[in-house]
């Protein structure tokens, strides 16, 4: 509590900055880019990994900066996969940080809830031990294509979960109110420029949008994935935009217009499940924080769209709102198949069936036939405990006497529904992937709600309406 204390004595007033926009660390995302799609060149990625790493050394939030988009956006880790398949560039990039980190002075302890930081922590011990487990002895796959799987691969994802939990320590404890913010805000943009990469992805394959195929480059490419995970994790900033947009008197401009490409890089991405969680992002938030001026941007949106005519947008959704029985709907989703329908049933046991039973794939990629396969009825109640607890955690910081703080406690509370409800069907909605892997909505989850206890302490330290997170 003491370092708290100082730092609020040291710093009588924090002003709150325009965001300014990242140039260099632009620049090296449109060449990366540029090399990862059209060129291919291992010698041109391995020149930019250098110069990337060379920018770390600049300064410490650059460092920070470097790292977040390392592990952000997904095509960065192409950059050196001619060289070795191994070498993520997101490893390399976290030694500068942890190096640089340990030599930055340290402004705070860990402000948060002890005793749910120790429940959060379980959580992510217990999945990564049965995501363990079930894949080297119980031949769960790392995915449809690839069956067989070493302990090197164990290791790094179990590597890759540390880079995290070590980026989230070591930027509240090491970063002041204001780089805290600018962090915020540079997720926000770093995915409006994965928006733009899609985009452009796109028009490149505009066909593709009237005739989409599983197989197409649309559907899954090694640039961002499969198009129900990147969807999913723009629905989840988005929704951090449209509240920030609703309490923050400057940057608006930055957050609407960040807002639109989103909104834009959903709209093409042929996911029905994206469509439907951006209408609950609006609808919730609306709710949520009383502003149902919200509802205006959603408005637009549809205005936009019909004015354009998206025959494919029409295309995607009238099979499902048309079908008029089960097994039409069912012949829509493989992942409702019969089979996933059974073993969805059978993975309601007290112990779970990881424990007797080898892995069966099928299309069901979400909560039924992994989490809950994994850790049974239990370990349903336990997430069900989890989630009920952070949920109640933001519940009272909302109710504390500050607007930002209660919109950035209203931010979480809507962000663990969608957690919760889209675990159902997608696999990188949790904390962690019942495979074992920290996605970028686990990071963002819980960068959101060490914000706001960050945030909640320096509020009762300093008794005013100073804090402008």
């Amino acid at each position: 509590m003491s370092t708290l204390v100082t730092e609020v004595s040291e710093k009588k007033v924090f002003r709150q900055q325009d965001f300014s926009i990242p140039y260099v660390l632009t620049a090296f995302f449109v060449c990366s880019w540029m090399v990862a799609f059209y060129t291919e060149s291992a010698a041109v990625g391995a020149l930019i990994t250098i110069g990337l790493l060379a920018f770390q050394f600049t300064s410490y939030t650059n460092c920070l900066s470097v790292l977040l988009m390392s592990l952000w956006i997904p095509f960065f880790d192409l950059l050196m996969a001619d060289v070795s398949r191994a070498l993520d560039v997101h490893r390399l990039f976290f030694l500068p940080f942890l190096l640089l980190s340990f030599r930055q002075p340290k402004l705070r302890i860990l402000t948060t809830n002890n005793k749910l930081l120790w429940l959060v922590l379980l959580s992510l011990l217990l999945l990564q031990f049965s995501a363990s487990f079930q894949i080297l002895f119980r031949g769960m796959p790392l995915s449809a294509e690839q069956e067989n799987v070493s302990v090197f691969q164990i290791l790094a994802y179990v590597y890759d979960n540390v880079i995290i939990l070590m980026l989230l320590y070591f930027s509240y404890t090491r970063l002041s109110l204001e780089r805290l913010n600018y962090v915020f805000n540079l997720i926000i943009f770093l995915t409006a420029l994965e928006a733009l990469a899609i985009l452009h992805l796109t028009l490149l394959n505009f066909e593709l949008l009237t005739r989409f195929r599983s197989d197409s480059i649309l559907w899954q490419n090694p640039y961002f994935g499969h198009k129900n995970d990147w969807s999913m994790v723009f629905i989840f900033v988005l929704l951090g935009a449209v509240i920030r947009n609703t309490y923050q008197n400057r940057n608006r401009q930055f957050y609407l217009i960040s807002i639109g490409i989103i909104l834009l890089g959903i709209s093409v991405s042929l996911s029905r499940q994206a469509y439907v969680w951006a209408l609950g992002v609006f609808i919730l938030s609306a709710l949520f924080s009383g502003k149902f001026k919200i509802f205006g941007y959603l408005t637009a949106l549809l205005i936009v769209l019909l004015l354009i005519q998206p025959d494919f947008l029409i295309e995607r959704m009238s099979g499902m709102l048309n079908a008029s029985n089960q097994e039409e709907f069912q012949s829509l989703n493989r992942k409702i198949s019969d089979m996933a329908l059974d073993q969805a049933a059978s993975n309601f046991t007290i112990i779970p069936r990881m424990v007797y039973e080898d892995w069966e794939y099928n299309w069901s990629e979400g909560f039924w036939n992994g989490f809950l396969h994994q850790q049974g009825i239990l370990g349903l109640g336990f997430v069900i405990f989890l989630y009920g607890a952070l949920f109640m955690r933001f519940w009272n910081l909302s109710r504390m006497p500050n607007r930002r703080l209660a919109a950035i406690a209203q931010m979480g509370m809507i962000m663990l529904i969608l957690m919760f409800f889209a675990n159902f069907t997608r696999r990188h909605t949790h904390l962690m992937h019942y495979k074992g892997e920290i996605g970028q909505i686990g990071l963002l989850a819980m960068f959101i709600w060490l914000y706001a206890e960050t945030a909640a302490r320096y509020i009762r330290a300093k008794k005013d309406d100073y804090l402008h997170l």
